[in-house]
């Protein structure tokens, strides 16, 4: 996102879009990346503090 910034307050204003346009897949992408692990601890601990938590003795 940075470099997206820098890349676009270098830029003039008819490349800015351009250039914005070429950095949102890796954003997005970071932001997924981070979503996803967010969400996945998350679950993890909410699954720990259940009082009918998953268990080896449950069979």
């Amino acid at each position: 996102m940075h470099a997206a910034t820098a890349a676009a307050s270098s830029a003039n204003d008819v490349q800015v879009p351009a250039l914005l346009a070429e950095a949102n897949p890796t954003i997005a992408e970071q932001i997924r990346t981070a979503t996803d692990a967010l969400l996945g601890d998350v679950l993890a601990t909410a699954s720990n503090h259940m009082t009918n938590r998953f268990s080896r003795s449950d069979g």
